[in-house]
């Protein structure tokens, strides 16, 4: 998955609807998190 994929590319990829992709990363992803190295 690169950085720049956007929610619909990825629910091309993986078969499944861009909300799916959308709620998984929410899910996943800390709310303290705002990216960097």
């Amino acid at each position: 998955m690169a950085e720049a994929d956007s929610f619909s590319q990825l629910s091309r990829t993986f078969g499944c609807l861009h909300l799916t992709i959308s709620r998984e990363i929410k899910l996943h992803i800390p709310n303290n998190f705002h990216g960097g190295y």
